[in-house]
């Protein structure tokens, strides 16, 4: 279809595009990151300079230094690994010599397949070629969905519903991220857009290289494989090998690139083997005390099995902590919805678009086959994640994550759960939807980014009524704010050096929002043996969510308000009957509420506690006096020491 609103519509999409280019090619990102790496930027940074300047993925002194250059604090947060038994250049015949078994070699511990396809741009453009990479990135996974919309509507619908369900979400922050997430989008975009041209093996290839980068991303192929059983001309047998056939293929290429990996490196898992993160000391860095090395710094992180490690099982290096069967079911139930809904995760507030294709899909319709696939690789990959890999305490990527980063790759098959006929109403309703929750994020990218939490943590927005996913509680985006997490109470860690537990009814609380000033004392207050007694402030006029850690399972909790000058009227629950009572000028009162079911937590048990304000908001500046303190304190069944 031709015309003036088609012309329209591509002559938008183009400037749409160049806009971005320019503000990318015009951007610093050392400059707009302040001098900071966020998330996992600081591997791949320094493995795609390495490889742009080096020609190989071992980490060394010159690397390091390389970083520092714009970095002048370091590669905060690099994966490196140590092994041996790979391959190296040499400058004679053959040009190629294996790594010896006592000449262990540093090397970057994550895929390869980011700074491969981004080196050319750094090479040529410097550090911000990262920044046209990803946008090119994103470019192609809207011009994909573009295509596969405009079979079946008008381009001017097209241009926008496909807009919409890219854009219209969390996706374009991650322009501004130095790693995988929108290469992730726009694979596995291209691998649908080669399966729907009727090039099948060519789809298996793309699945394949966005598998090696992350094994769970082999589950958007449903719809490849489940392509030849719609097929009624064909025999099953005929079917059955047309899909073996693509599998095959795709796994190939998958494992052809860990072979890549194991000639590298000597080790086929870029993830296993000896495996560190570094967060402010560095290998080859010189310091006055003593020079750094792999050995005398970072911390283990080694990804050797799926899932999380069971009680029983048998431990290795950087294995993690062992979880009981009760407490894996716990957190396996908690994130059945926080996968959909969650404060910081959810998928409805990250990426409302495609959440509400897929609602139009299943209670609406009209449905096709196409559809039922992406449905199918959909709930594959929610099970998958919040069950096996990357497990129930962390799908939706770590704490310097904005959304479910993971779910990138995801978002491709929401253009086909798109109802005929229905593109346009589900694109309107999900970009409000989306400027909703979003909008802050959009107008500064860069500082979201940086400040993962800020998004979430303006109280009284519509995002804070979403709950937060206690299952993965010391993963979540304000966690990264020292301060916020895990403030101990009521003698909750004992005394470790000395192996003393702590109290049964001793307690962490994790403050979310800025509804909060954090721990402070309590004024005139002290246990017997001169210690303070603790608890948190909430502002006036606000509503705050704090969450509750617990040494044992709460059987109530004895909340004492202690008022500020003027009176306050205050509500608390934590699951149960909320509870509103009137707080005296300079006065307290004293109440019991009773908490309603927890989420278990690595041998802990995690409760929401809401706090809500009635008197009426000051300004940002008043002091700590002007709030309601709040004091926790517990009655706990403890369980029976083993």
């Amino acid at each position: 279809m031709t015309g003036a609103p088609s012309k329209a519509a591509r002559g938008l999409m183009a400037a749409a595009s160049a806009a971005l280019l320019v503000v990318c090619l015009m951007s610093d990102p050392a400059r707009l990151a302040h001098g900071r790496f966020f998330s996992d930027g600081a591997t791949y940074y320094a493995m795609t300079w390495s490889l742009a300047t080096d020609f190989d993925l071992e980490y060394t002194a010159a690397d390091l230094a390389r970083v520092k250059r714009e970095y002048p604090e370091g590669p905060s947060g690099i994966f490196l690994k140590r092994a041996s038994g790979g391959f190296e250049f040499t400058a004679s015949a053959p040009w190629l010599r294996r790594v010896s078994a006592d000449a262990k070699r540093i090397y970057f511990g994550k895929a390869m397949t980011y700074p491969v396809l981004a080196a050319p741009f750094v090479a040529t453009l410097g550090t911000r070629g990262f920044l046209v990479f990803n946008a090119l990135c994103l470019l192609a996974a809207w011009a994909c969905a573009f295509m596969e919309i405009r079979r079946r509507a008008t381009e001017p619908t097209a241009a926008f519903t496909s807009a919409v369900l890219i854009l219209a979400t969390v996706a374009p922050l991650y322009v501004f991220w130095l790693q995988p997430e929108v290469l992730n989008l726009a694979l596995v975009s291209l691998a649908l857009l080669a399966w729907r041209s009727d090039r099948p093996l060519l789809s298996a290839v793309l699945f394949g290289i966005a598998g090696y980068t992350k094994p769970t991303h082999l589950l958007m192929a449903a719809p490849l494989g489940l392509a030849p059983f719609v097929d009624s001309s064909a025999a099953f047998s005929g079917k059955f090998a047309e899909t073996v056939r693509r599998g095959a293929v795709m796994v190939a290429v998958t494992a052809a690139l860990f072979g890549v990996n194991t000639l590298v490196t000597g080790e086929w898992n870029y993830q296993g083997g000896e495996r560190k993160t570094f967060g402010a000391r560095f290998p080859f860095e010189h310091r006055a005390e003593r020079d750094v090395t792999f050995g005398n710094s970072g911390e283990w992180m080694t990804t050797m099995k799926l899932g999380p490690l069971e009680q029983g099982e048998k431990e290795a290096l950087g294995s993690g902590i062992a979880q009981s069967p009760e407490e894996l079911d716990s957190m396996f139930k908690a994130n059945l919805l926080d996968f959909w809904f969650g404060r910081y995760g959810g998928m409805l507030p990250y990426f409302a678009p495609a959440f509400l294709a897929l609602a139009a899909f299943v209670l609406a319709g009209p449905r096709d086959r196409a559809g039922g696939g992406a449905l199918v690789s959909i709930l594959l990959f929610y099970i998958v994640s919040i069950g096996l890999l990357p497990g129930p305490s962390n799908w939706y990527g770590g704490g310097g994550a904005v959304g479910n980063r993971y779910f990138m790759a995801a978002l491709p098959l929401a253009v086909f759960l798109l109802p005929r006929g229905r593109e346009l109403s589900v694109a309107l309703l999900g970009f409000a939807l989306s400027a909703v929750f979003l909008t802050p994020a959009w107008i500064e990218p860069v500082r979201n980014s940086l400040q993962p939490s800020l998004l979430a943590s303006r109280p009284l927005t519509p995002i804070t009524f979403l709950r937060a996913e206690r299952a993965m509680l010391n993963d979540l985006a304000f966690c990264t704010d020292a301060w916020r997490k895990k403030q101990p109470y009521d003698d909750a860690e004992g005394d470790p050096p000395i192996h003393r537990p702590g109290a049964s009814h001793g307690y962490w609380l994790y403050f979310p929002d800025d509804g909060t000033f954090g721990r402070e004392r309590i004024p005139g207050m002290t246990y017997p043996d001169g210690e303070p007694v603790e608890g948190f402030r909430v502002r006036r006029g606000l509503r705050t969510e704090v969450l509750l850690r617990a040494n044992e399972p709460v059987d109530w909790i004895d909340v004492t308000l202690f008022g500020m000058p003027s009176g306050d009227e205050v509500t608390v629950s934590a699951g149960g009957a909320a509870e509103r009572r009137a707080v005296p000028p300079r006065g307290s009162i004293s109440f019991r509420i009773i908490p309603g079911a927890y989420v278990m937590h690595y041998d802990s048990f995690v409760y929401s506690v809401i706090v809500r304000s009635q008197a009426p908001l000051l300004a940002s500046d008043s002091t700590a006096a002007e709030h309601t303190l709040v004091r926790l304190a517990l009655h706990v069944s403890a369980r029976p020491r083993r």
